[in-house]
Formats: structure tokens, C-alpha cells, sequence
């Protein structure tokens, strides 16, 4: 009988391992899965953005206040700036043919202005 119990500790022992085993394992495997995901929002949020923006946005003059070189390919970034509901908000575009001075059209979402984009971008898309 007190074979019997020793061998029982012993599977038990095992079964115990394996479940921690698999329970690491679960959890690993859960960590991938929310990466992935928060891989795959991160790379599609912007799509949704411009998607809503392209239906839904409101459109009004920006000023391009600033034009400035970035990068080593001869990228020209011009900085906008509109006003919404009293506030002044910024986004940017790139262009060669904007100044200082400008006026271009952007498309801001009501609820959240700081998501804009420039309507040329959003149509050259």
C-alpha cells in the first residue's frame, strides 16, 4: 500500500509539472496573440483614420506656417495650422510646391481635431 501511495505522489508530481508547463506555455502563447493584434491595430489605425476622414471629415482652410527640409531624400514637410471651435491645431504634409503663407483645404474629425489630414493627401492615397 505504501507503494501504491508513493507512485500516485510521484504521478501526481508529474501532472503537476505538466501542467505548470503548460501553463507557461499559455501564457506565451497568449503574449504573442495580443502582439499580434496590437501589431496588426497599429499598422491599420491609420487607414481607419484617412477612411473616416475621406467620408466624414470636416473640411476647412489650413495655413502652412512653416516649410522645412527632412530627411536626406530631399523630403519637404510643410507644417499647417487651422482653427476649430476657438482652438488652433496642427498637422503637416509634404510638398515641394506649398509656401509659407499658403492656404491648402484639411479634413479634421469633429470630435477629435487633432486626427487631420491634408485633403490632397488624403485623395493621392
Amino acid at each position: 500500500m505504501t507503494r501504491n501511495k508513493s507512485q500516485k505522489k510521484r504521478q501526481r508530481g508529474r501532472l503537476q509539472l505538466l501542467f505548470e508547463k503548460m501553463t507557461v506555455r499559455n501564457f506565451i502563447l497568449l503574449v504573442f496573440v495580443v502582439w499580434i493584434i496590437d501589431l496588426l491595430y497599429i499598422a491599420t489605425k491609420k487607414t481607419i483614420e484617412n477612411d473616416y476622414l475621406d467620408k466624414h471629415g470636416i473640411e476647412v482652410k489650413a495655413i502652412i506656417t512653416r516649410v522645412k527640409g527632412v530627411g536626406s531624400k530631399g523630403t519637404i514637410r510643410c507644417t499647417y495650422e487651422f482653427k476649430s471651435y476657438g482652438n488652433v491645431y496642427a498637422g503637416w504634409v509634404d510638398s515641394d510646391t506649398l509656401h509659407v503663407g499658403d492656404s491648402i483645404d484639411v479634413l479634421y474629425r469633429k470630435d477629435n481635431p487633432e486626427i487631420n489630414r491634408s485633403e490632397k493627401f488624403l485623395k493621392n492615397r
